[in-house]
């Protein structure tokens, strides 16, 4: 396994934000955002949110969590990873038992699997949304426009 992180260098800017469900998160600054507002999340479920999302789909075996949190050793590694996913699980509002983005592979590991998609902002949904509206707010400045124009022809009539 590399070392979980997409390189930075080649990601374009349009893959900064992982999205999925309601939420986004900043890969470069590792935050995570819930409807465009700050869910708190420590740093360390922070990086292994990040792990999990590079490498959407896949199993990422608890070792390969261990080396890539704890490279020098640490005696109980699984019960810490279990804490930690205990803590990104709270911060997403999932249920182990109902599994929306993050699945427990029985003693191997974790895998995200969620529907991911990528934006250059945390709030991309909304900016959608504005290019939508953007054609009924010039069609109601045209109407407008020409009540306006109707206004002065009557006045100077």
């Amino acid at each position: 396994m590399n070392d979980g992180m997409p390189n930075r260098s080649k990601r374009s800017k349009r893959d900064r934000y992982a999205s999925f469900g309601d939420y986004a998160f900043d890969m470069d600054t590792e935050e995570l955002f819930k409807s465009g507002m700050p869910v708190k999340l420590q740093p360390l479920p922070a990086r292994l949110l990040a792990i999990l999302l590079c490498h959407k789909g896949e199993l990422v075996r608890k070792e390969d969590i261990k080396q890539q949190l704890w490279p020098s050793s640490i005696v109980d590694y699984e019960q810490r990873i279990a804490s930690i996913m205990r803590d990104i699980r709270s911060a997403l509002e999932e249920d182990s038992q109902k599994p929306e983005f993050l699945e427990t592979v029985s003693k191997k590991g974790y895998r995200f699997i969620g529907v991911l998609s990528y934006a250059d902002s945390k709030n991309g949904n909304i900016q959608i949304q504005l290019r939508v509206r953007k054609p009924i707010l010039m069609f109601s400045l045209v109407v407008l426009g020409l009540l306006g124009l109707g206004m002065i022809f009557s006045v100077a009539s």
